[in-house]
């Protein structure tokens, strides 16, 4: 599926990986229960992201190597 210009590839309710070039924010399509091992792998240019309160499961390395990384919103505290 594309949105915005930003590929996704679920599986099931799973975020596996997210492909694009240039994005500085990504908001994870509601619905979108888990975020896959390794999703957001490796972005250099990423600095948002939005989860939705669908969001119960994000796997490890989820976010690994995502240096400039700030925040990701709709966590909860």
């Amino acid at each position: 599926m594309v949105e915005n210009g930003v590929a996704y590839s679920l599986d099931g309710e799973t975020l596996r990986f997210v492909v694009t070039i240039d994005v500085n924010y990504v908001e994870v399509k509601e619905g979108t229960t888990t975020i896959g091992a390794g999703a957001f792998s490796g972005w250099q240019n990423i600095l948002y992201v939005y989860l939705p309160d669908t969001v119960k499961i994000i796997a490890d390395n989820a976010f690994s190597c995502c240096e400039n990384l700030r925040n990701v919103y709709g966590l909860e505290n």
